[in-house]
Protein backbone atom coordinates (compact mmCIF):
# COMPACT_ATOMS: atom_id res chain seq x y z
CA UNK A 1 0.00 0.00 0.00
CA UNK A 2 3.04 2.46 1.41
CA UNK A 3 4.97 1.19 -2.08
CA UNK A 4 1.51 2.28 -4.33
CA UNK A 5 1.14 5.52 -2.39
CA UNK A 6 4.90 6.20 -3.01
CA UNK A 7 4.64 5.90 -6.45
CA UNK A 8 1.86 7.92 -6.83
CA UNK A 9 3.54 10.69 -5.13
CA UNK A 10 6.72 10.33 -7.54
CA UNK A 11 4.16 10.48 -10.60
CA UNK A 12 2.81 13.64 -9.82
CA UNK A 13 5.98 15.04 -8.93
CA UNK A 14 7.10 14.46 -12.50
CA UNK A 15 3.97 15.12 -14.06
CA UNK A 16 4.03 18.42 -12.27
CA UNK A 17 7.89 18.73 -13.42
CA UNK A 18 6.73 18.36 -16.99
CA UNK A 19 4.08 21.14 -17.01
CA UNK A 20 6.34 23.31 -15.64
CA UNK A 21 9.09 22.50 -18.71
CA UNK A 22 6.39 22.59 -20.57
CA UNK A 23 4.96 25.54 -19.68
CA UNK A 24 8.44 27.24 -19.98
CA UNK A 25 9.38 26.25 -23.59
CA UNK A 26 5.39 27.56 -24.75
CA UNK A 27 6.52 31.24 -22.41
CA UNK A 28 9.01 31.71 -24.71
CA UNK A 29 11.30 33.02 -22.64
CA UNK A 30 14.38 31.34 -23.88
CA UNK A 31 17.15 33.34 -25.74
CA UNK A 32 16.85 30.82 -28.44
CA UNK A 33 13.73 31.74 -29.48
CA UNK A 34 12.96 34.08 -32.57
CA UNK A 35 9.99 36.49 -33.28
CA UNK A 36 9.21 35.43 -36.57
CA UNK A 37 9.78 39.31 -38.43
CA UNK A 38 12.73 41.05 -37.88
CA UNK A 39 12.04 44.35 -35.93
CA UNK A 40 14.87 45.89 -37.62
CA UNK A 41 13.95 45.14 -40.79
CA UNK A 42 10.68 47.09 -40.58
CA UNK A 43 11.93 50.65 -40.41
CA UNK A 44 10.69 51.53 -43.42
CA UNK A 45 7.57 49.15 -43.47
CA UNK A 46 4.77 51.00 -45.39
CA UNK A 47 2.60 48.28 -46.47
CA UNK A 48 1.32 44.97 -45.59
CA UNK A 49 -0.43 42.78 -48.04
CA UNK A 50 -3.24 40.06 -46.66
CA UNK A 51 -4.26 37.47 -48.53
CA UNK A 52 -6.60 34.04 -47.22
CA UNK A 53 -6.89 30.81 -48.24
CA UNK A 54 -10.06 31.96 -50.44
CA UNK A 55 -8.14 34.08 -52.46
CA UNK A 56 -9.47 37.24 -51.18
CA UNK A 57 -6.71 39.93 -51.01
CA UNK A 58 -6.28 43.33 -48.67
CA UNK A 59 -3.56 45.68 -49.30
CA UNK A 60 -3.00 48.30 -46.10
CA UNK A 61 -0.96 51.33 -46.66
CA UNK A 62 1.15 53.59 -44.51
CA UNK A 63 1.36 57.36 -45.21
CA UNK A 64 2.44 60.36 -43.34
CA UNK A 65 2.41 57.79 -40.18
CA UNK A 66 -0.64 56.37 -40.45
CA UNK A 67 -2.66 53.40 -41.83
CA UNK A 68 -4.94 53.67 -44.31
CA UNK A 69 -7.15 51.70 -46.62
CA UNK A 70 -6.87 51.84 -50.48
CA UNK A 71 -9.62 49.78 -51.03
CA UNK A 72 -11.75 52.13 -49.58
CA UNK A 73 -10.97 55.43 -50.64
CA UNK A 74 -7.72 55.59 -48.46
CA UNK A 75 -10.24 56.02 -45.29
CA UNK A 76 -8.24 55.51 -42.21
CA UNK A 77 -7.62 51.48 -40.73
CA UNK A 78 -7.62 50.85 -37.08
CA UNK A 79 -4.17 51.81 -35.94
CA UNK A 80 -3.93 49.99 -33.02
CA UNK A 81 -4.94 46.80 -34.67
CA UNK A 82 -2.20 47.22 -37.46
CA UNK A 83 0.20 47.78 -34.77
CA UNK A 84 -0.77 44.69 -32.25
CA UNK A 85 0.09 42.48 -35.54
CA UNK A 86 3.21 44.25 -36.23
CA UNK A 87 4.33 43.95 -32.61
CA UNK A 88 3.13 40.29 -32.13
CA UNK A 89 4.77 39.12 -35.15
CA UNK A 90 8.17 41.43 -34.27
CA UNK A 91 8.58 41.96 -30.94
CA UNK A 92 6.72 38.65 -29.04
CA UNK A 93 9.44 35.29 -28.68
CA UNK A 94 6.99 32.42 -29.43
CA UNK A 95 9.50 29.82 -27.88
CA UNK A 96 10.97 26.63 -29.35
CA UNK A 97 9.09 25.46 -32.62
CA UNK A 98 6.60 22.76 -32.26
CA UNK A 99 8.20 21.36 -35.47
CA UNK A 100 10.29 21.85 -39.27
CA UNK A 101 9.36 19.74 -41.19
CA UNK A 102 7.74 19.60 -44.95
CA UNK A 103 5.02 17.63 -43.93
CA UNK A 104 4.62 18.89 -40.75
CA UNK A 105 4.05 22.64 -43.17
CA UNK A 106 1.12 20.70 -45.07
CA UNK A 107 -0.37 19.40 -41.64
CA UNK A 108 -0.19 23.03 -39.83
CA UNK A 109 -1.29 24.65 -43.02
CA UNK A 110 2.26 27.31 -43.14
CA UNK A 111 3.30 26.23 -46.60
CA UNK A 112 4.11 29.02 -49.25
CA UNK A 113 1.04 26.92 -51.12
CA UNK A 114 -1.17 26.12 -47.97
CA UNK A 115 -2.07 28.80 -45.65
CA UNK A 116 -5.24 30.46 -43.80
CA UNK A 117 -3.41 33.68 -44.10
CA UNK A 118 -0.33 34.87 -45.82
CA UNK A 119 0.94 38.07 -44.47
CA UNK A 120 3.71 40.24 -46.63
CA UNK A 121 5.27 43.17 -44.86
CA UNK A 122 7.05 45.38 -47.65
CA UNK A 123 8.99 48.82 -47.43
CA UNK A 124 9.95 51.38 -50.07
CA UNK A 125 8.70 48.73 -52.20
CA UNK A 126 11.19 46.04 -51.47
CA UNK A 127 9.52 42.50 -49.64
CA UNK A 128 10.95 42.67 -46.11
CA UNK A 129 8.89 39.49 -45.12
CA UNK A 130 6.19 37.10 -45.01
CA UNK A 131 4.28 34.86 -42.55
CA UNK A 132 2.11 32.36 -43.02
CA UNK A 133 -0.76 31.37 -40.41
CA UNK A 134 -1.92 28.35 -40.64
CA UNK A 135 -4.75 25.83 -38.84
CA UNK A 136 -5.41 26.96 -34.83
CA UNK A 137 -4.74 24.16 -32.51
CA UNK A 138 -6.50 26.06 -29.76
CA UNK A 139 -8.37 29.27 -28.80
CA UNK A 140 -6.17 32.24 -29.62
CA UNK A 141 -3.36 30.39 -30.73
CA UNK A 142 -2.25 29.55 -34.77
CA UNK A 143 0.44 27.93 -36.30
CA UNK A 144 2.97 30.16 -37.88
CA UNK A 145 5.96 30.26 -40.11
CA UNK A 146 8.11 33.01 -41.45
CA UNK A 147 9.56 32.46 -45.33
CA UNK A 148 13.02 32.23 -44.34
CA UNK A 149 12.98 29.28 -41.79
CA UNK A 150 11.73 26.03 -41.49
CA UNK A 151 10.52 26.23 -37.99
CA UNK A 152 6.90 26.37 -37.24
CA UNK A 153 5.62 28.54 -33.78
CA UNK A 154 2.54 28.20 -32.03
CA UNK A 155 1.51 31.90 -31.99
CA UNK A 156 -0.73 33.46 -29.75
CA UNK A 157 -3.04 34.85 -31.98
CA UNK A 158 -6.37 34.72 -33.82
CA UNK A 159 -7.16 34.52 -37.11
CA UNK A 160 -10.21 36.75 -37.37
CA UNK A 161 -7.52 39.22 -36.35
CA UNK A 162 -5.88 39.19 -39.51
CA UNK A 163 -9.47 39.57 -42.21
CA UNK A 164 -8.58 40.07 -45.85
CA UNK A 165 -11.54 42.11 -46.30
CA UNK A 166 -11.19 45.99 -45.97
CA UNK A 167 -14.13 47.21 -43.60
CA UNK A 168 -13.13 44.79 -41.46
CA UNK A 169 -10.04 47.12 -40.62
CA UNK A 170 -11.72 50.46 -40.90
CA UNK A 171 -11.56 52.46 -37.62
CA UNK A 172 -15.06 52.43 -36.57
CA UNK A 173 -13.80 55.76 -34.47
CA UNK A 174 -12.64 57.84 -37.58
CA UNK A 175 -15.12 60.70 -37.29
CA UNK A 176 -14.45 61.72 -33.62
CA UNK A 177 -13.55 65.23 -32.74
CA UNK A 178 -11.00 66.32 -30.60
CA UNK A 179 -9.81 69.79 -29.44
CA UNK A 180 -12.90 71.59 -30.83
CA UNK A 181 -12.64 75.13 -30.86
CA UNK A 182 -16.17 75.98 -32.45
CA UNK A 183 -19.67 74.06 -33.22
CA UNK A 184 -22.62 75.40 -34.88
CA UNK A 185 -25.80 73.59 -34.72
CA UNK A 186 -28.54 73.99 -37.30
CA UNK A 187 -27.91 77.75 -37.40
CA UNK A 188 -27.35 78.26 -33.12
CA UNK A 189 -23.09 78.57 -32.63
CA UNK A 190 -20.66 78.06 -30.01
CA UNK A 191 -17.02 79.28 -30.21
CA UNK A 192 -14.34 78.86 -27.47
CA UNK A 193 -12.13 81.59 -26.34
CA UNK A 194 -9.89 83.05 -24.03
CA UNK A 195 -8.78 80.94 -21.03
CA UNK A 196 -10.69 78.50 -22.87
CA UNK A 197 -14.49 80.22 -22.50
CA UNK A 198 -16.96 79.08 -24.65
CA UNK A 199 -19.91 81.69 -25.70
CA UNK A 200 -22.86 82.12 -27.77
CA UNK A 201 -23.32 84.71 -30.50
CA UNK A 202 -24.37 87.12 -27.97
CA UNK A 203 -21.36 86.39 -25.48
CA UNK A 204 -23.54 84.56 -23.38
CA UNK A 205 -21.37 82.02 -21.64
CA UNK A 206 -22.45 78.33 -22.66
CA UNK A 207 -24.06 76.09 -19.79
CA UNK A 208 -21.69 74.05 -18.75
CA UNK A 209 -23.55 71.23 -18.67
CA UNK A 210 -24.45 71.87 -22.17
CA UNK A 211 -21.12 72.12 -23.34
CA UNK A 212 -20.29 68.64 -21.99
CA UNK A 213 -22.88 67.06 -23.89
CA UNK A 214 -21.68 68.49 -26.62
CA UNK A 215 -18.17 68.00 -26.59
CA UNK A 216 -18.36 64.58 -25.16
CA UNK A 217 -20.92 63.32 -28.23
CA UNK A 218 -18.63 65.01 -30.75
CA UNK A 219 -15.40 63.24 -28.65
CA UNK A 220 -17.42 60.06 -28.61
CA UNK A 221 -18.70 59.61 -32.10
CA UNK A 222 -18.67 56.28 -33.81
CA UNK A 223 -19.96 54.96 -36.79
CA UNK A 224 -21.15 51.23 -37.56
CA UNK A 225 -20.30 50.89 -41.19
CA UNK A 226 -20.23 52.53 -44.84
CA UNK A 227 -23.14 52.63 -46.09
CA UNK A 228 -24.40 50.45 -49.36
CA UNK A 229 -23.32 51.82 -52.83
CA UNK A 230 -27.30 52.14 -53.78
CA UNK A 231 -27.26 54.44 -50.29
CA UNK A 232 -24.79 56.62 -50.95
CA UNK A 233 -26.02 57.59 -54.24
CA UNK A 234 -29.51 57.70 -52.64
CA UNK A 235 -27.99 60.14 -49.89
CA UNK A 236 -25.77 62.21 -52.72
CA UNK A 237 -28.79 62.80 -54.93
CA UNK A 238 -31.48 63.26 -52.68
CA UNK A 239 -30.79 62.69 -49.38
CA UNK A 240 -32.45 65.50 -47.02
CA UNK A 241 -30.18 66.09 -44.03
CA UNK A 242 -32.34 65.58 -40.82
CA UNK A 243 -29.51 68.15 -38.69
CA UNK A 244 -26.81 69.96 -40.39
CA UNK A 245 -23.70 70.46 -37.62
CA UNK A 246 -20.24 72.39 -38.35
CA UNK A 247 -17.01 71.28 -36.31
CA UNK A 248 -13.94 73.69 -36.01
CA UNK A 249 -11.06 71.43 -35.27
CA UNK A 250 -7.09 72.49 -35.81
CA UNK A 251 -7.81 75.49 -37.34
CA UNK A 252 -10.08 73.54 -39.93
CA UNK A 253 -14.03 73.53 -40.59
CA UNK A 254 -16.14 70.53 -40.92
CA UNK A 255 -19.68 69.56 -41.46
CA UNK A 256 -21.98 67.19 -40.40
CA UNK A 257 -25.18 65.86 -41.98
CA UNK A 258 -27.40 63.22 -40.18
CA UNK A 259 -29.94 61.74 -42.35
CA UNK A 260 -33.07 58.71 -41.86
CA UNK A 261 -34.26 56.08 -44.33
CA UNK A 262 -36.73 54.44 -42.39
CA UNK A 263 -35.29 52.74 -39.37
CA UNK A 264 -31.96 53.61 -40.86
CA UNK A 265 -29.71 56.32 -39.81
CA UNK A 266 -26.28 57.48 -41.64
CA UNK A 267 -24.13 60.60 -41.58
CA UNK A 268 -21.58 62.53 -43.95
CA UNK A 269 -18.70 64.11 -42.53
CA UNK A 270 -17.03 66.38 -45.23
CA UNK A 271 -13.48 65.40 -44.22
CA UNK A 272 -14.41 61.86 -46.10
CA UNK A 273 -16.60 61.16 -49.17
CA UNK A 274 -18.25 58.33 -48.02
CA UNK A 275 -21.80 57.89 -46.45
CA UNK A 276 -21.05 56.17 -42.73
CA UNK A 277 -24.20 54.25 -40.81
CA UNK A 278 -24.50 54.73 -37.80
CA UNK A 279 -26.88 53.39 -34.82
CA UNK A 280 -29.95 54.73 -33.54
CA UNK A 281 -28.53 55.75 -30.23
CA UNK A 282 -25.99 57.44 -31.84
CA UNK A 283 -28.26 59.53 -34.58
CA UNK A 284 -30.77 60.60 -31.09
CA UNK A 285 -27.85 61.25 -29.27
CA UNK A 286 -26.94 63.84 -32.04
CA UNK A 287 -30.21 64.61 -33.19
CA UNK A 288 -31.00 65.76 -29.21
CA UNK A 289 -27.77 67.84 -29.00
CA UNK A 290 -29.10 71.68 -27.92
CA UNK A 291 -32.48 70.85 -29.06
CA UNK A 292 -33.73 73.77 -27.66
CA UNK A 293 -31.55 75.93 -28.84
CA UNK A 294 -31.29 75.12 -32.54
Amino acid sequence: MKRTIASLVFLLIAQCLLLGILQFLESGESVKSEALLAADKLKHLDQIEIEDQMGMSLRLQKRRGRWLLPALQDLPANQKRVEQLIDTLSNHRHGFPVADSSAARQRFWVASYQYHQRLSFVGQDELLGTVYLGRSPAFRKVYARNDISDSIYRLSYNHHDVPATAEAWLDLQLLRYSDVTAVSIDGWSIRRGAHDLWTERDNRTVEPALLSTILSALGELSISAIATEATQRSLAESGQPKRIMQVAQDGKLSTLKLFQQGRKFYIHDSRYRPYFRIGALQYQRLMQLAADKA
